[in-house]
């Protein structure tokens, strides 16, 4: 389980440091996107991946 846990996890560090990488480059982003609303709409969806995880443990 512990180990199921360390690959998801590296591999969301991966897609977040990507995702960095990506919006680094793309000022426009930086301009046009209202950070706060898309965590919103990310949290809920974060949430239900780690039950979903949790429930095949």
């Amino acid at each position: 389980k512990i180990g199921k846990t360390h690959s998801y996890h590296s591999e969301l560090i991966q897609f977040l440091n990507s995702l960095r990488e990506t919006i680094e480059n793309d000022k426009q982003i930086w301009k046009e996107t209202d950070f706060e609303k898309v965590l919103q709409e990310i949290r809920p969806q974060l949430k239900v991946k780690q039950e979903e995880y949790a429930a095949k443990g």
